[in-house]
């Protein structure tokens, strides 16, 4: 086993383990400590990462890609006190991504107890049809990335394509910065009336849609909580129960999503409650060496 982990942080979480002993990070700490780790926060400047490797050292990188064989990724799911360890940022590459999802396996009254705790505290509007899509926007909408079936703006141009009846909303990331040339490829293709973009309240937009787009935002795994389906045109490692552009092609993604089936509290349960790590859980500080385990650490 390795003598030390560093977990690298942003600089204003490099506290956080004893600001908050109840946050994941605290209980990451406190599982190696107990096994004897040394356990250090660092501030995860690109210099440090690209430094971070040590011959006696594991380390647990926060919202970044792992560069080294001793380093895994950390990061928070989409909403609740789950988390997840793993050794690739590359959502097709996920552990969850290749892992079946099985309603009928799912205990059904655990699932819906599950989902209602879930929904009471993230869902914040009440549900409708408004008679759109939902398009949600990430950053670099002008170049493909390797997970990507094709560039944010293509997605936008299919997604009015393929759907001639509904309006489409577009909503950008709140924390994007966006260069001129994107924005005004992006401005061309609205009309002001059928095409829009939209700056609204995020859950007041997902109640009143009619299904979600995007490459993997956790807007479309948040559109559950609201029963909309969703087609994705990335890789995301909540694939399961959304139309794929990368797996089933653009004609039949958008033909189906309004008619395929969607397990919603069953998926819930098995997506975050079975998949992830439950911060909460008396068995958390355990579960999160036995996940390391799983990624090939010897802890």
């Amino acid at each position: 086993m390795k003598r030390r982990l560093d977990i690298y942080v942003p600089s204003e979480m490099v506290g956080i383990a004893d600001q908050k002993p109840t946050h994941f990070l605290a209980n990451v700490r406190a599982a190696f400590q107990g096994v004897g780790a040394e356990v250090s926060f660092m501030d995860a400047t690109p210099e440090a990462l690209q430094q971070s490797y040590r011959d006696d050292a594991y380390s647990l990188f926060y919202r970044n890609r792992p560069t080294h064989p001793h380093a895994l990724e950390v990061r928070p799911a989409a909403f609740g006190p789950f988390w997840m360890i793993d050794k690739t940022a590359d959502p097709a590459q996920k552990l969850v991504y290749g892992r079946a999802f099985e309603p009928d396996n799912v205990d059904s009254e655990l699932a819906t107890r599950f989902s209602q705790r879930i929904t009471d505290r993230h869902k914040k509007a009440e549900v409708s049809q408004g008679g759109y899509v939902l398009v949600a926007m990430q950053g670099v909408i002008g170049r493909q990335r390797f997970w990507q079936s094709m560039n944010p703006l293509d997605m936008v141009r299919e997604t009015i394509a393929h759907e001639p009846t509904r309006k489409v909303f577009l909503k950008l990331h709140p924390r994007e910065d966006y260069s001129d040339v994107d924005l005004a490829a992006l401005n061309a293709m609205i009309d002001g009336d059928r095409v829009q973009i939209v700056d609204g309240d995020l859950d007041s937009l997902l109640a009143g849609c009619d299904y979600t787009v995007s490459m993997n935002s956790s807007v479309s795994l948040k559109g559950l909580l609201y029963h909309k389906p969703g087609i994705l045109f990335g890789d995301a490692e909540f694939h399961h129960v959304f139309q794929s552009v990368r797996i089933k092609g653009l004609s039949a993604s958008f033909s189906d999503v309004m008619g395929a089936d969607l397990p919603v509290e069953r998926y819930l349960f098995w997506y975050l409650r079975q998949q992830h790590l439950w911060n909460f859980k008396p068995s958390i500080q355990k579960d999160i060496l036995r996940r390391c385990r799983v990624m090939g650490w010897d802890v």
